[in-house]
């Protein structure tokens, strides 16, 4: 049967909605994808290019079912030709031009200053000098106030720097000191938020000394933080009260 008969004889049973496996089931494929036709009778010869032979129809031949609208599954089809098929289609087209900028948005409200809160200096203050009154006894009843400052409510780096200087000639072993407290009174020493004292003062007028403290606190609201001035003697004396100035540089950082 020669070629063209076997594409007719297709045509006519496709259209018939029935199609069964023949001698030559190439002839099929061939009608309904466009590719030359290569009989089955010469199946052990080789396939030329663009071509279906018999051995790319797979489950045994294509029926009427397996057409809709002029198409064909492509699990119908053999091996070899759905992998060049998914090999074509995988391909990524080129890149898209880019898009124009879109418009700037509205300005955004703003925002909590208690949110601002790395760097953020709270305090910055300078206290004094003051005359420390009282060297000696308890600090309870004997601390001189320098002034206050304030704590908002976060996580603060408390710096401050003590600058004691002697008005008067008195004796040695007086050691000034400057506290920073919160609760403090004459009955309690109050929570520590800051303490320089330890190092002694000399006994000669105009003699200055001066420390500093650093430490990390953290209040859960408003606080009210206390500077004070006072001081010892080794010998337990009351010796040097209102012959010290002090004065006090705070500076609060807020960290968190």
């Amino acid at each position: 049967m020669s070629q063209h008969s076997h594409v007719s004889r297709v045509r006519k049973l496709a259209q018939n909605r029935t199609v069964r496996r023949y001698a030559a089931p190439a002839v099929l494929t061939a009608a309904l994808i466009g590719v030359a036709v290569i009989p089955s009778a010469t199946a052990a010869s080789t396939v030329p290019a663009n071509s279906v032979g018999s051995a790319q129809i797979v489950n045994g031949g294509v029926w009427g079912g397996d057409i809709h609208d002029n198409t064909i599954a492509e699990s119908k089809l053999g091996w070899d030709i759905r992998q060049k098929i998914a090999k074509a289609g995988g391909t990524q087209g080129p890149k898209g031009e880019t898009g124009p900028k879109g418009d700037t948005g509205a300005k955004g409200e703003k925002g909590d200053p208690a949110t601002d809160v790395l760097g953020k200096e709270g305090v910055s203050d300078t206290l004094g000098p003051k005359v420390i009154a009282n060297i000696g006894g308890s600090f309870k009843t004997q601390k001189t106030k320098v002034g206050e400052i304030t704590l908002q409510p976060g996580k603060w780096l408390l710096n401050a720097s003590a600058f004691f200087a002697r008005t008067e000639a008195g004796v040695a072993g007086t050691r000034p000191q400057l506290a920073l407290r919160v609760g403090a009174s004459e009955t309690a020493f109050g929570d520590d938020y800051g303490t320089i004292l330890g190092a002694e003062i000399s006994p000669a007028k105009d003699r200055e000394l001066t420390g500093s403290t650093v430490k990390v606190v953290k209040v859960s609201e408003a606080t009210k933080v206390e500077v004070f001035g006072f001081g010892y003697n080794d010998d337990g004396s009351a010796a040097g009260g209102g012959q010290i100035t002090v004065t006090a540089d705070v500076v609060a950082v807020r960290i968190g």
